[in-house]
């Protein structure tokens, strides 16, 4: 490990444990009540942005939808959404931390309402902090993070690759399509089953190296791996609900075009997210979904069907934020993460 990146994480451990010895601090207890309420205005502020301008495009659209399948979209979109909370809080779990699940929900889902905050860390370090006041340790928090962050991504480019020889993107011969789909699956199954393996092996290195941590050897790879299916199957869903909202537009599902729609949603999604100072990967995202769903879709067409999934993301995303904080009994205005 380099010097400086030594030194600066010596410097932020002290600060953290200076804050530790003085949260309880009137001064920090207003700190903290003034940035959750100014992380919660922004937020507002920014979601309603959101759907005020959506609304407004979609109603000059003057487009017919079906309700049914705009209506089957939504609740598989939201239930994707609710499951990804759940997911994180048994990772949590899988790495050591103990956790209220109706807690861990909360957290997860109020904090990914800053993901509109222009910035990209405001849903992690609510997630960190709002683990560690839950009584998670700092360690665990963080980590949890970035392993739910390199998960998700992994699993849409495994969804990725084993859509990808259907989905008519690039010249493959039938029989090379169903061996290249053959191939990959095996592929993607035998890496996980693998993973349990493989995480021990790199806590082994890491332990030889001296860099390893202590919280480290405590996690459950199998846990782990666990979630890391659950993802993966968790990303179906949220194509599903695609491929539904796609149907509310055209009058019929497009089963046939299935698997171009699997690229070009977790393509566009998994960009966005890497496109870290622009909230909600705003512009990435169509521009991705235009050049994936092109010449199948037309680009006005793309770019609304883009607008529609912001739009019911955001619905369910607002709708299971405060059913969480239902269940864990805190008022979802005033979630005390920091």
């Amino acid at each position: 490990m380099s010097p400086v990146l030594t030194s600066l994480l010596g410097k932020l451990r002290a600060l953290y444990d200076w804050y530790k010895q003085h949260k309880d601090s009137a001064a920090l207890r207003w700190v903290r009540r003034l940035f959750s309420a100014s992380i919660i205005g922004v937020c507002g502020w920014f979601i309603w942005q959101q759907l005020a301008n959506g609304y407004q495009t979609l109603s000059e659209a003057s487009l017919d939808f079906n309700t049914g399948y705009l209506i089957a979209a939504w609740a598989c979109i939201t239930t994707a959404t609710a499951l990804g909370a759940w997911e994180w809080a048994l990772l949590v779990r899988a790495l050591g931390g103990v956790m209220p699940t109706p807690r861990g929900l909360q957290i997860a889902l109020t904090s990914n309402l800053a993901k509109y905050v222009p910035g990209f860390i405001w849903t992690y370090l609510g997630k960190v902090m709002g683990a560690t006041r839950a009584g998670v340790a700092g360690e665990v928090a963080g980590l949890s993070v970035i392993l739910e962050f390199a998960m998700v991504h992994l699993a849409g480019f495994l969804l990725i690759l084993v859509a990808l020889p259907q989905s008519g993107l690039g010249a493959w011969s039938p029989d090379a399509r169903r061996l290249a789909t053959l191939f990959i699956t095996l592929a993607v199954v035998g890496f996980l089953t693998s993973v349990p393996r493989l995480g021990r092996g790199l806590v082994e290195q890491l332990n030889k190296a001296g860099i390893a941590r202590q919280a480290w050897g405590k996690i459950n790879w199998t846990g782990v791996n666990g979630v890391l299916i659950a993802i993966l199957l968790t990303w179906p869903l949220l194509v599903l609900g695609f491929c539904l909202l796609d149907a509310s537009l055209t009058g019929a599902v497009a089963w046939s075009e299935l698997p171009r729609l699997t690229v070009a949603l977790a393509g566009a999604l998994l960009l966005g997210q890497l496109a870290v100072f622009v909230p909600m990967g705003l512009g990435v995202r169509e521009a991705v979904f235009i050049a994936l769903m092109a010449p199948a879709r037309a680009a006005p067409f793309t770019v609304l069907l883009a607008l529609m999934l912001r739009i019911t993301s955001l619905l369910g995303e607002v709708l299971t934020a405060l059913l969480a904080a239902i269940l864990a009994g805190k008022p979802a205005t005033t979630p005390d993460y920091y």
